[in-house]
């Protein structure tokens, strides 16, 4: 596949796991959030780090295809999906409240996308 086809790939990825996650914060507090929502996050976890890692492989210049060589943008990248990819647990535990989880989500995916398009620190 082509970079391009990866790229393509990790935006369903990443609009999977956001469907998922507004289907779990828009369920009401006091009920469990729906089984598809879960079933939507895990797919677009699965899909957007698949995607994620293929393009590392196809990266037009080959500078990131081994860990030894991943720039910092990429390592505060993947630490974001970590944490995004988590916080259907974070708020079932409670450590994160459900009306905080929409900004949450809202300010990590968007430093994600910043950090893929922009790619600051790329030395």
């Amino acid at each position: 596949m082509t970079f391009e086809t990866y790229k393509v790939i990790h935006i369903i990825g990443l609009v999977l796991l956001a469907l998922g996650l507004g289907g779990m914060l828009s369920a009401p507090p006091d009920q469990k959030a729906p089984r598809w929502t879960m079933i939507q996050h895990g797919l677009g976890v699965l899909i957007l780090f698949g995607a994620g890692f293929g393009m590392m492989a196809k990266y037009p210049d080959g500078s990131i295809s081994s860990p030894g060589q991943w720039p910092i943008w990429l390592i505060v990248k993947m630490a974001i999906w970590f944490f995004l990819a988590a916080m259907p647990s974070l708020i079932k535990h409670k450590s994160i409240p459900r009306s905080m989880g929409w900004l949450v989500v809202l300010l990590l995916a968007g430093a994600a996308a910043y950090l893929g398009i922009v790619k600051p620190f790329a030395g």
